[in-house]
């Protein structure tokens, strides 16, 4: 199966609720990287990496991904604050103890 209209094959499923989600998402960030030089959607602020991502990462991220909130209502979010929400899903702030 390949990415229309692209050809590329798609990206692996972003597998969200299983163990190493910081290394899983690191990878995708990676291939993503790459899918979108190849397939010329890696212009800055291009509104189609930011349809495209959720399309290519699988059913599991999509649903982590409609939960994420924006500060302004009405802005369409940029690939770079979709990743970053991501990544604070997958490496959640830890409250440290001291005692």
């Amino acid at each position: 199966m390949t990415a229309a209209p692209f050809g590329l094959p798609p990206l692996e499923p972003l597998q969200l609720q299983q163990e190493n989600t910081a290394q899983k998402l690191k990878k995708l960030k990676q291939k993503w990287n790459n899918y979108e030089t190849l397939s010329g959607i890696a212009k800055k602020d291009n509104p189609k990496c930011v349809v495209t991502l959720p399309t290519v990462i699988a059913e599991e991220a999509v649903d982590i991904y409609n939960t994420f909130t924006w500060d302004e209502e009405g802005n369409k979010p940029r690939i770079e604050k979709i990743l970053e929400k991501f990544e604070l899903f997958c490496n959640p702030k830890k409250n440290t103890i001291h005692c």
